[in-house]
């Protein structure tokens, strides 16, 4: 059995032959907006959207009504909850776990095993509303492996979270952070910055007008 399928184009028969043939479930309402690449065992729920050129590797679970834009890939068993937003050219690396309404800005790596929040209340069985606080993790930032975001924090613009850190304070545009508790250690290079070398040809064109 192939480890991958490739969907050309958004056509009924290619989802249903995926869920007969690669040990997953891709719903009808699913929308790509081009190829796509899908990995064995991956389940994406109703109402998802791709802007094309994606990539979901074997295992990744893609909850009801999130966006995922062009160019952008989920990794190996992945997880992203409902109605969150991934931007273009980003990354979800393997077995990370976005909370419900997480929003992903374009160029962002999101490590392996990372994860985001969206409570800090914990209502199970205490009769109280859940009222969700969404991270968001703004254009060109990089979240390294194994590191845990709390809820409602901003992770701003092409900064820098370390290694295995915990999160608990809004980080700066452009610096680096790390440790538990995460805090500032210094600046990102201005020539270090994701948008300045993951761009591809097409944006290029398209913003210099070549």
């Amino acid at each position: 059995m192939d480890a991958y399928f490739d969907f050309p184009n958004n056509e009924p028969a290619h989802k249903t032959r995926y869920n007969q043939t690669m040990g997953g479930y891709i719903d009808p309402s699913v929308q790509f907006l081009g190829k796509i690449k899908v990995g064995f065992g991956v389940i994406i729920e109703r109402n998802v959207f791709f802007g094309g050129n994606n990539f979901v590797g074997w295992g990744a679970k893609i909850r009801p009504s999130c966006q995922i834009g062009f160019g952008s890939e989920v990794r190996h068993s992945a997880w992203l909850a409902p109605n969150c937003t991934v931007g273009k050219h980003s990354v979800i690396y393997n077995y990370a776990n976005l909370a419900m309404g997480t929003r992903i800005g374009d160029y962002v790596y999101f490590g392996t095993r990372s994860t985001t929040t969206n409570a800090d209340d914990i209502v199970l069985h205490r009769d109280r509303d859940f009222v969700p606080k969404p991270v968001s993790v703004e254009d060109g930032a990089r979240v390294a492996t194994h590191c845990c975001i709390g809820p409602g924090l901003v992770i701003g613009k092409n900064c820098l979270v370390g290694m295995g850190s915990i999160v608990t304070k809004d980080v700066p545009a452009q610096e680096i952070w790390f440790g538990n508790p995460a805090r500032h250690r210094g600046f990102v290079h201005k020539n270090d910055v994701p948008s300045a070398w993951m761009d591809s040809v097409v944006d290029r064109v398209i913003r210099e007008g070549g």
